[in-house]
């Protein structure tokens, strides 16, 4: 939004539903702002448009995208030569004549946490199912996420004794602190349950990305961690940085 605002563009979202995110933006949020257009292409006309291009799917949008865009920047290429450079970033932008891609799962010129609440605010059936999960929070209220399954680097870096360590510190300090804890793991929630008994709310016991169910599931969990006094978090996790962005709350990495 930064970006085009700044450049005098327009802007459209490529919202991809996959086994990753199996639901479209509606399915979880209230309508867009104006001016932000949304496409949610069908699996094989992101395969094949819009898909950064790479051995695993032989290149096949590289062509589109050659085509179709006067300049591509991702992860994988652009964006790492302007690394903490985001007025070199707007200033090359400004001399492009034409559409541009963008495709990052990061930070690229900042933005504004109000703006971010502006754009994701809940729907009527994300906002019932976190009425249910905060019903019992109060003053004394953490928010715990512990990230796991195909997160090599939150496995590695925030191991399950560290969260131990920390939430055990926090009742020492203060014995009616109380957890509501998210994860994509069912067994780290079962075994919290067990070490802690009642003072822990879990979340999703389910936890599932490939269903409708399971992202409505995770959207209110984010929004209950960030309705929490903090947040404990997992390293390398845009989940737990996203809760305490949304709730203004203070947020401690595990690592």
């Amino acid at each position: 939004m930064r970006i085009s605002e700044v450049t005098d563009r327009d802007l459209c979202v490529v919202w991809n539903v996959n086994d990753d995110l199996a639901a479209r933006f509606y399915d979880l949020f209230q309508p867009l702002p104006d001016g932000i257009k949304l496409l949610t292409p069908s699996t094989f006309d992101y395969r094949l448009k819009w898909e950064i291009p790479r051995k695993k799917n032989v290149y096949i949008s590289w062509l589109y995208q050659k085509v179709r865009f006067k300049a591509s920047f991702s992860d994988a290429y652009g964006l790492p030569d302007y690394h903490d450079r985001a007025d070199e970033f707007l200033k090359s932008m400004r001399t492009i004549y034409g559409d541009v891609l963008i495709t990052t799962g990061g930070e690229i010129c900042g933005f504004d946490a109000e703006v971010v609440r502006c754009i994701f605010r809940p729907n009527a059936r994300v906002e019932e199912l976190l009425d249910s999960k905060i019903r019992n929070f109060d003053g004394d209220t953490i928010g715990v996420h512990i990230r796991r399954t195909d997160n090599k680097q939150s496995i590695m870096c925030s191991p399950d004794s560290l969260f131990l360590s920390i939430m055990e510190k926090r009742i020492e300090e203060n014995d009616r602190t109380k957890f509501f804890v998210a994860s994509d793991d069912p067994k780290v929630l079962h075994a919290l349950v067990s070490r802690f008994g009642a003072r822990v709310m879990c979340g999703d016991m389910q936890v599932s990305r490939k269903n409708l169910s399971g992202m409505l599931q995770a959207t209110a969990d984010l929004w209950a961690l960030s309705r929490t006094k903090e947040i404990i978090g997992s390293y390398y996790s845009s989940y737990s940085e996203m809760a305490a962005l949304i709730g203004g709350i203070p947020i401690t990495i595990v690592k």
